[in-house]
């Protein structure tokens, strides 16, 4: 992880704080938006914008990013 961008671990960072465990599922996690305000939506789609765009150009891979952010 430490070979990543700093944008990137700002982002991997930041989703992190928003993953939740499931109340249905036992031990499902995922990013839950509601935990987000509204006032910081812009900045939720610009870190998932930086994550996608890496999984994409194969910086991290999908599974990387899972194991970094907690799922």
């Amino acid at each position: 992880m430490n070979d990543l961008s700093k944008e990137l671990l700002e982002a991997i960072s930041y989703l992190k704080k928003l993953v939740k465990h499931s109340t249905a599922l036992d031990e499902f996690k995922h990013i839950d938006s509601t935990l987000i305000p509204a006032s910081e939506r812009k900045k939720y789609s610009e870190k998932m914008m930086i994550i996608t765009k890496a999984i994409r150009d194969g910086d991290i891979t999908k599974e990387d990013f899972g194991k970094y952010i907690g799922f």
